[in-house]
C-alpha cells in the first residue's frame, strides 16, 4: 500500500514537472514567433534570381513571392531582383559576399552551382556549406542522349570514347556531366557569355 502511495506521489510529481515544462514551452513559442513577426513586419524581402526575366526560374520566383509572404510571420513584402550571369554564378557570389545576412534576402540559382567550388571553378567565390538551404520549387530529371549510330551505348563508354556534348552555358543543367565523364567527353558551350578562357575550358572539358 505504501509503495503504491509512493508511486502515485512520484507520478504526480513527474506529471507536475512535465506540465510545467510544457507550459514553459508554450509560453516561449508565442514569444519567439512574436519576435520573428516583429522583425519582418513592414520589411521587404528580396528574392534574388540568377536568371533574366521570363526564365523558368524567374517564373518560380515570382510565383513564390506572391504567396510566401503569407507563411512568414509579420507578412513582409517580397520582391524579385533578377541578377543573370554565368548560369546564375553571379547571383550565388552576390548572395555569399554582398547580400544582407539578416533573413531579408533569399536566392534562387542553378542547382549545379553549389558544385562549382569542388570542380575547381575559380570564379565561384563561396563556400556552399554556408548557405542555408530552404527547399526546391520543383524536381525534374536530366537526360544525356547519344545518337543511335554512335558507339556510345552506356555511361561507361563516355569515359573511354570521345563524346561531344552541347551545353547551353556555364553551370547550365546540360553541363552537369562535365568533369565526371572524362577523359572522353568534350563539351561545346553554345554561348560563352563573356567568360574567361579558364571558364570556357571548364565548360567544354571539365575542371582539371
Amino acid at each position: 500500500m505504501r509503495s503504491n502511495r509512493r508511486a502515485l506521489a512520484h507520478g504526480a510529481a513527474l506529471g507536475a514537472t512535465v506540465g510545467a515544462i510544457l507550459g514553459l514551452w508554450g509560453s516561449v513559442q508565442p514569444a519567439r514567433a512574436d519576435a520573428v513577426a516583429d522583425f519582418y513586419r513592414g520589411k521587404t524581402v528580396t528574392v534574388v534570381v540568377g536568371f533574366s526575366t521570363g526564365n523558368g526560374a524567374d517564373s518560380y520566383a515570382r510565383l513564390l513571392s506572391r504567396y510566401m509572404s503569407k507563411h512568414i510571420p509579420g507578412n513582409p513584402t517580397l520582391i524579385v531582383q533578377n541578377m543573370p550571369g554565368a548560369g546564375s554564378l553571379v547571383a550565388a557570389n552576390y548572395l555569399y559576399a554582398v547580400a544582407r545576412k539578416d533573413g531579408t534576402v533569399f536566392g534562387i540559382f542553378n542547382r549545379n552551382v553549389p558544385f562549382e567550388p569542388i570542380r575547381g571553378n575559380e570564379q565561384a567565390k563561396f563556400d556552399s556549406r554556408k548557405f542555408t538551404w530552404i527547399g526546391s520549387t520543383n524536381a525534374e530529371p536530366s537526360l544525356c542522349l547519344a545518337w543511335h549510330a554512335l558507339p556510345i551505348k552506356s555511361w561507361t563508354d563516355t569515359q573511354t570514347r570521345e563524346f561531344t556534348v552541347a551545353a547551353t552555358g556555364l553551370n547550365a543543367n546540360s553541363g552537369l556531366v562535365r568533369g565526371g565523364a572524362q577523359p572522353g567527353a568534350r563539351h561545346q558551350d553554345q554561348g560563352d557569355h563573356g567568360l574567361s578562357g579558364r571558364q570556357r575550358d571548364v565548360v567544354r572539358h571539365g575542371a582539371r
